[in-house]
């Protein structure tokens, strides 16, 4: 499962989105709100939670994708996808 976070309004998120569906890639989006609130969820471990938290804070842009537990920017998402196939 591939976990998209981001935001209402946000242009890189929607490419994001249309990108996973054209590939199609099964993808759960998650609103950031669950990121900053930082609190335990159903979605993340604590260690996720704390990667999510580091990108989100380096990069300062959203969107960030989970692909197989493991925590990447938009772009680091899209190289780690076209590797895969």
């Amino acid at each position: 499962m591939i976990y998209l976070i981001s935001k209402e309004g946000c242009g890189k998120c929607e490419a994001a989105k249309d990108k996973l569906k054209k590939l199609n890639l099964e993808y759960m989006e998650v609103n950031r709100s669950v990121i900053e609130a930082g609190v335990k969820n159903e979605f993340f471990t604590t260690d996720q939670m704390a990667d999510i938290m580091v990108e989100y804070i380096d990069s300062g842009t959203l969107p960030i994708l989970v692909i197989k537990g493991k925590v990447y920017s938009y772009p680091g998402a899209m190289k780690e996808i076209k590797n895969a196939n």
